[in-house]
């Protein structure tokens, strides 16, 4: 489906230009198993949200949440399927997780569901807040 930022108008079907150049250099360096196993996880988790009826009509979930301190933890050991994230970024933090943010934005992207991404500029909020948007669950 797509992805829509809530300070844009248009849809964004890919991985923005500006970001493109260091997502590749990423994933040329992961292989496709271990990429697939990323995405498959990342679905996984959604798919756990989407579900959960205590949330409602409007599943939520912030990318940085999704991930547990025990597979991506700060200034810790990197546990699979993430750790394989972690050594495609040079085993640098940062970069593996905007590497990592990258990959969930993509998962996003390729989701049947509509999303609504909003990114918290004060950094109280590490990673994209994503919500889901259903026209006709707001006409119910």
């Amino acid at each position: 489906m797509a992805f829509v930022f809530f300070d844009t108008e248009g849809n964004i079907q890919d991985i923005p230009s500006g970001r493109r150049r260091f997502f590749d250099e990423c994933r040329r360096r992961i292989s496709d198993d271990n990429y697939h196993k990323v995405i498959e996880w990342i679905d996984t988790e959604i798919d756990k949200v989407v579900a959960d009826t205590a949330i409602g009509k409007k599943p939520i979930f912030n990318s940085g949440a999704l991930v547990s301190r025990k597979r991506f933890p700060p200034h810790g050991s990197w546990e699979p399927p993430m750790l394989s994230v972690y050594e495609a970024a040079d085993q640098d933090e940062e970069r593996a997780k905007y590497f990592y943010g990258l990959i969930c934005w993509k998962v996003v992207i390729d989701r049947v569901e509509r999303w609504l991404g909003y990114k918290d500029e004060s950094q109280q909020l590490k990673g994209m807040t994503y919500f889901r948007h259903d026209p006709k669950a707001e006409d119910e």
